[in-house]
């Protein structure tokens, strides 16, 4: 079992290694060695062991050990860092793009809707509308399908991190509720999330218009 003295003799061992945010060692409750560091932000380089301490015969087994724990720990805590700063920057302005196509949906929604209370001789100018509506919501999904992608990337980049997506949505600050974000690989497809469920919506619309103007034949009458 290690002693504190065996701790304080392998820190100063390795004093001239120690990567520039490590703090000290200590024995914890349970007996074991526990490390600690000062935060990491993510903007520092990736933490490496420093070669030198390879060739070190002066160092002991026990600073070796101590010196591949610490720059294990550094490197995880390193990447944990390096998650919730590429998220926050692929969440700028996350909120906007998401309003704009909620906005975009629902005045297509509304438009279809308004399609029941239209007289029939406006009945062409009230389908023009919902289509016009129908294209501002696909441009407005594209574009947040694109913040999507770049968000579902960063996960797929640290999906060997400690960290979830939840817990790196929290430490950046970011509110991702009621966002739709796929998988990194949804994003492959020809059809991406958001488009995905819009063209199914507009779909629908789409074919009721259809059916309705052929059962009416409002389709050759004038507007």
């Amino acid at each position: 079992m290690i002693s504190l003295v065996d701790i304080e003799q392998a820190v100063q061992q390795t004093a001239a290694y120690h990567h520039p945010h490590f703090r000290g060692a200590e024995k914890n409750q349970y007996n074991t060695v526990r490390l600690s560091f000062r935060e990491f932000t993510g903007e520092e380089d990736e933490p490496r062991w420093p070669a030198a301490s390879w060739r070190d015969e002066t160092l002991s087994r026990a600073a070796k050990e101590l010196l591949e724990e610490e720059y294990s720990m550094a490197r995880a805590l390193w990447r944990d860092a390096r998650y919730v700063r590429d998220l926050k920057r692929a969440a700028v302005g996350a909120d906007a793009v998401w309003a704009a196509a909620g906005q975009a949906r629902r005045e297509m929604d509304e438009a279809f809707a308004a399609l029941d209370r239209t007289e029939s001789g406006h009945w062409y100018a009230a389908v023009s509308t919902l289509i016009t509506r129908q294209n501002n919501a696909m441009d407005a999904a594209k574009a947040w399908d694109e913040q999507g992608r770049r968000i579902a990337g960063v996960h797929h980049d640290y999906v060997s991190t400690e960290l979830s997506p939840a817990q790196a949505y929290e430490r950046a600050g970011v509110d991702s509720s009621g966002w739709l974000i796929g998988d990194y690989y949804d994003y492959e497809r020809r059809s991406t999330p958001l488009i995905r469920k819009l063209t199914e919506a507009v779909d629908r619309q789409r074919v009721h218009v259809r059916t309705v103007a052929f059962l009416t034949g409002s389709h050759a009458q004038d507007g």
